[in-house]
């Protein structure tokens, strides 16, 4: 299965990628490494016909716009809000669950 590897912006801290991964069954995914978010799921129906099946947006930029991020709807992302919180090893759990 291969994996092919597109950066899409490159003016922040890191850069954006787009991942695609495709199988022999004629499955294609996208996910970005901005929160693992799945942009893009397409797979043939019963007849052949290659459909998009996940819900997002057909610009994986739009996951970075203003707009998108002040709504925070996390469409399509594996990891959430709280994450980077996580990695500079916060301890948010209490604050979240309100423990």
């Amino acid at each position: 299965m291969p994996i092919e590897k597109t950066v899409i912006l490159n003016d922040m801290n890191f850069p954006v990628y787009l991942y695609e991964l495709n199988n022999n069954s004629g499955t294609t995914v996208k996910i970005t490494n901005v929160g693992s978010t799945i942009t893009s799921i397409t797979t043939p129906d019963k007849h052949g016909k290659i459909e998009e099946i996940a819900p997002g947006f057909d610009d994986p930029m739009t996951y970075l716009s203003e707009e998108y991020k002040n709504k925070r709807p996390y469409l399509g992302a594996a990891v959430g809000r709280f994450a980077n919180h996580l990695l500079f090893r916060r301890h948010l759990w209490p604050r979240i669950c309100n423990v």
